[in-house]
This record gives C-alpha cells, sequence and structure tokens, in this order.
C-alpha cells in the first residue's frame, strides 16, 4: 500500500477521480541500466492485503491475476490508450516527474 500501490483519489461529488501509483524501481531500472521494459499490467483490486493470485484460463497474455481482482462483483472501468472519442479525456496516462542531477 504505502510502496505501490494506488488509493482513489475522489472529487468534491466523491466520485473517483485518480489513482496514483508508484513505479521509480521500475523507471529508473530502465534508464540507469538501459533495461528492457517489461509491459506493465495494471489490476483493480478490492482488498489490496489478499496477495494471493489465481490463473487466467482465457488469455495468453497473462498467466495469473490477483485473486481479490476475480471474487469482486463490483468493478472499475480502465480506459485504454485509444478510447473512443467520447471517453478520449478519461483514458490511462503515465506522468513521470523526475529531478536532474547536477554534476
Amino acid at each position: 500500500k504505502i510502496v505501490h500501490s494506488g488509493i482513489l483519489e475522489l472529487d468534491e461529488d466523491d466520485k473517483g477521480l485518480k489513482y496514483k501509483i508508484r513505479i521509480s524501481e521500475h523507471v529508473k531500472n530502465i534508464v540507469r541500466n538501459d533495461s528492457i521494459s517489461v509491459k506493465l499490467g495494471l489490476a483493480v483490486s478490492s482488498s489490496i492485503s489478499n496477495s494471493v493470485n489465481t490463473d487466467v484460463k482465457t488469455t495468453d497474455v497473462m498467466k495469473y491475476i490477483p485473486l481479490a481482482t476475480a471474487i469482486n462483483p463490483l468493478g472499475t472501468v480502465l480506459i485504454g490508450p485509444n478510447p473512443e472519442p467520447e471517453n478520449f479525456d478519461k483514458r490511462m496516462r503515465l506522468e513521470i516527474y523526475y529531478t536532474e542531477i547536477n554534476n
């Protein structure tokens, strides 16, 4: 929860606005070590304290997902990078903040 898991930020009407997650170590490894970037997966879970995974039987892309994402009938809709025009402002975006080192 403290290191990587985002807590939902709400707007003034208590509607979900955004999640803020920390992937600093992953990005640092890519930049500093000239590593190959691997695909990142994003899962919304009802309980981040449940670290049990379950098999995915319908896709070749993923083998496992967090169990808490599969057992909760309430969901969160994540809009991908190429949405329909009416959902364009709702798409996921990655913002990276950094500081240049002065030598």
